[in-house]
């Protein structure tokens, strides 16, 4: 019966272990916006270049109290926007062939936070 328990018990440690490795910072590249008040230009590059890219995956997270706009550069069509608000959450995912992509930050009148943060990979 003791046997049985410990056994329980490793089982439940290694099931736990493995739940929180996979729930690790997916991606390495990251980019903070500071002033969240103010617009600024932003451009991601890609830390490997040795093989061909071909999709941009952004993650947008913070908090914020009001909205804001990102316009994400997407190719022969110009700049596509995204407006988000307070409790961000959002991942853009698009086809992509350069190493570096180009976004702009544009708060709307009023928004106050600390920081937004783009976890980004170019691959």
């Amino acid at each position: 019966m003791k046997q049985i328990k410990i056994i329980n018990l490793i089982i439940i440690i290694v099931l736990l272990l493995i739940s929180n490795s996979c729930s690790s910072d997916y991606y390495d590249d990251r980019y903070v916006i500071k002033d969240v008040s103010q617009p600024c230009d932003i451009f991601l590059y890609a830390t490997d270049t040795t093989y061909f890219i071909s999709s941009v995956t952004i993650h947008i997270v913070g908090m914020v109290k009001g909205e804001c706009i990102f316009e994400i550069e997407n190719g022969a069509a110009g700049y596509e926007t995204i407006k988000v608000k307070d409790s961000i959450d959002y991942i853009y995912r698009n086809d992509w062939y350069e190493p570096k992509i180009h976004l702009r930050y544009l708060p709307i009148q009023g928004i106050i936070g600390d920081s937004l943060v783009l976890k980004y990979e170019l691959i």
